[in-house]
């Protein structure tokens, strides 16, 4: 049978517990709260001197470095020891590594990628096969949304074995168009006519100058390469302006781009 000296100290044990698990919540819901406004804070200095990714990267692993401290006070405040939250912690991290390698490949990878830096968020890549721009880089993978708005996620193991080609890094681009015109046709005016073409089109750069080059005698046509340089942001439209203008321009000269054709002769 307890006795009042007993009751009383397990009261005041109680109400202790009550106290430091109080405490605790308080320490959980303040240290949530100033981990996010510290870390918006130095995510906005960060945007200033770091790309956009290693900005974002930046921020996730001081929110959850800043996290994880908090959590440790919390469950001291509770009763738990430092030593055996460390040693559990430790535990918890081998157990992890074995579990999840290809976890752990993918946020080295994201980190190479980060220092190397092959893209930046917002530019257009092409990678496995799919062309897109570039929405995130996290830790364990990047995601793009590509021309036919599909959002496409790769692990970052994988993009770091991948051959990459960054679209929109370097400012201005080539356009080559390939045709073929027909066998009578005076190649010499062919070339004088698309060069001065490239003249009169606004937005195809005078430097490095447009040019004409043979590419093959095929079997119905004499096969030519045209390539003429425009600012990457303006690409895709001068490409299909070019091609629009060399055929109208071909009409008017009468140059003719003839299609296969087969002759099929009688028999006796």
């Amino acid at each position: 049978m307890a006795t009042p000296a007993t009751e009383t100290s397990m009261q005041i044990f109680n109400n202790l517990h009550l106290m430091n698990t109080l405490y605790a919540c308080i320490i959980l819901i303040a240290g949530f709260i100033l981990t996010k406004l510290i870390t918006r804070h130095i995510g906005k200095i960060a945007e200033k001197k770091l790309s956009a990714q290693q900005s974002m990267l930046l921020q996730k692993l001081l929110f959850y470095s800043l996290i994880t401290l908090v959590l440790i006070v919390a469950l001291q405040q509770v009763g738990f020891k430092l030593g055996i939250i460390l040693g559990a912690a430790g535990v918890l991290t081998v157990a992890i590594g074995f579990a999840a390698q290809t976890s752990v490949s993918n946020v080295i990878s994201g980190i190479f990628l980060l220092i190397e830096r092959p893209f930046v968020i917002g530019e257009s890549i092409q990678i496995e096969g799919m062309v897109g721009k570039v929405q995130t880089l996290d830790l364990l993978s990047l995601k793009i949304r590509t021309y036919d708005n599909r959002l496409v996620r790769i692990p970052n193991s994988v993009v770091i074995k991948s051959t990459i080609i960054n679209i929109n890094r370097n400012r201005t681009r080539r356009i080559d168009l390939s045709f073929g015109v027909a066998y009578d046709s005076d190649l010499a005016k062919v070339e004088h006519v698309l060069l001065e073409l490239a003249k009169t089109i606004n937005g195809i750069n005078n430097e490095p100058l447009p040019q004409v080059y043979f590419s093959n005698f095929s079997a119905s046509s004499i096969d030519l390469k045209y390539s003429v340089w425009v600012n990457t942001a303006d690409y895709a439209r001068m490409k299909k302006e070019l091609a629009f203008a060399v055929k109208k321009e071909f009409n008017k000269h009468a140059i003719e781009m003839p299609f296969p054709q087969v002759v099929v002769s009688k028999s006796a």
